[in-house]
């Protein structure tokens, strides 16, 4: 019987991660914002461009 392999990550690894995507980002001219409560939660938004709702949709 094998056991499922597992992917472990050090704090420093994360940080390294971290920055490296904020670098791409941040290249490509976009805003990311990571939140860390145990997780990381991020939102990506593309420069000037405005968000889309369902009042600015044409009829």
């Amino acid at each position: 019987m094998t056991s499922r392999p597992t992917l472990t990550i050090t704090e420093d690894e994360l940080k390294l991660r971290t920055e490296y995507y904020l670098n791409q980002v941040e290249l490509k001219g976009f805003s990311l914002l990571i939140e860390r409560d145990g997780i990381i939660a991020a939102k990506i938004q593309p420069p000037d461009v405005p968000s889309v709702t369902s009042e600015s949709a044409p009829d």
